[in-house]
């Protein structure tokens, strides 16, 4: 039975015992708590019929959940070749250097990108018949993207989180993601698509490989075939259409106003690359424009009127404290305690991020505005983007995923 003792090293009692541990079908998946494996290569010890083998590297699957490893079809057949050589011989341990090949294949060969070729043959379902190489990933700084956008001749369609495609014309698309590391990750072979020019810039920019892929979108879409989900802030729009959806089925309050409008509007949004304020603005505005300005607020308060017992002025109330109102009414009956401020608060730092970035305000004001929201979202400063951005789609999503989940139990 393998274990590991307090040398941190695994121990078998001989070759068929290691050969049962090791040589198990794997995907990309942890078989001991199903979390997603990821390519490494690891310095490893074992201790197999009282043979200790030290590598100093040795391909692997690993899972960072469980710290659990996986052998791959090359680090068995190196073990069993040194545990081989070893026997019969005096030595209780022997030391292994780890050979790199350095195998290169045929793609872009005059620009000399750096990858591995041990991601190819190890990372499941990269290989292939051919064994050209042409799924090899490679990894560039992920700033290079923006080249992208601004490049004519090329379309940038990032519609997840970390995937999506570079369009050339109407002729090719280049599948790109971002991994854990936060990465830029394309095939070997798609890079031979491009152009002189951007092969260029691209090498510029190119990274050592990380060997981190199989946890990724990129990974799932491309080799796993699974869909991806969308990027957040489409997510956050269709929870809206889901609660409008709802509002007019449950409780016959017909929230759409401007339709096509918002239509418009959803199709300019740009996933964020490096969450600089200009990436973030016209987002907070697109995302202002959908989730506060286009709401029926006529019909919102008709619908209130006639359900709070107090004299309120719903004719001076705006989209946002609607939504409050709206919010206390119907939650008044349900099981769960809901802390209507708490909720509701993301609107509001939505539309008071939309007055810093697109109106004139006195510092007084600016600095207002930036100790609530850094209060409100819970984040270290007002000027690290990218913590505040995902922070509010984080706050905006839950907002409407609560008002969804209470409208739904009527």
């Amino acid at each position: 039975m393998a274990n590991h003792n307090n040398e941190h090293y695994m121990k078998f009692a001989n070759e068929q015992e290691f050969m049962d541990y090791a040589d198990i079908p794997l995907e990309d998946k942890c078989l001991s708590c199903g979390s997603p494996l990821e390519f490494a290569v690891e310095q490893t010890s074992l201790m197999i019929d009282s043979k200790k083998l030290n590598f100093n590297g040795l391909p692997l699957l690993v899972c960072f959940a469980c710290n659990k490893e996986y052998f791959v079809k090359q680090s068995i057949e190196s073990v069993i070749y040194v545990l081989r050589q070893f026997k019969g011989r005096s030595e209780d341990q022997v030391n292994v250097k780890f050979k790199h090949s350095n195998t290169r294949y045929q793609y872009c060969e005059g620009y000399d990108f750096k990858y591995d070729y041990l991601d190819y043959e190890n990372i499941p379902g990269l290989l292939r018949p051919q064994n050209d190489g042409f799924l090899t990933p490679v990894y560039f700084e992920k700033n290079a993207l923006v080249y992208f956008l601004h490049y004519p001749g090329y379309i940038m369609e990032l519609k997840s989180e970390t995937y999506g495609v570079i369009k050339i014309g109407d002729v090719f698309e280049v599948a790109f993601g971002i991994n854990r590391n936060d990465k830029l990750v394309m095939w070997l072979g798609d890079l031979g698509k491009l152009d002189d020019k951007t092969l260029t810039f691209l090498k510029l920019h190119n990274l050592d490989s990380d060997h981190q892929l199989m946890d990724s979108e990129f990974y799932r879409g491309q080799i796993r075939l699974e869909w991806a989900k969308p990027i957040k802030e489409i997510q956050i729009i269709n929870r809206r259409h889901t609660l409008y959806s709802l509002s007019e089925k449950k409780l016959g309050l017909v929230l759409n106003h401007l339709d096509e409008e918002v239509v418009y509007e959803i199709t300019s949004i740009i996933k964020p690359i490096l969450f600089n304020i200009n990436e973030i603005k016209p987002n907070i505005s697109c995302l202002h424009k959908v989730l506060i300005e286009a709401v029926n607020k006529q019909n919102l308060r008709e619908y209130l009127v006639v359900r709070t017992p107090d004299d309120r002025k719903y004719k001076d109330y705006g989209s946002i404290k609607l939504y409050e109102i709206l919010l206390g009414v119907v939650s008044q009956d349900v099981s769960k305690v809901i802390n209507i401020k708490d909720t509701i608060a993301p609107l509001y730092l939505l539309d008071d991020l939309r007055t810093y970035y697109f109106h004139i305000i006195s510092d007084e004001d600016k600095d207002r505005i930036e100790k609530n929201v850094v209060k409100s979202l819970r984040i270290s400063c007002f000027d690290d983007t990218k913590e505040l951005y995902n922070a509010l789609l984080d706050r905006l999503m839950n907002l409407f995923e609560v008002m969804v989940g209470i409208i739904d139990e009527k």
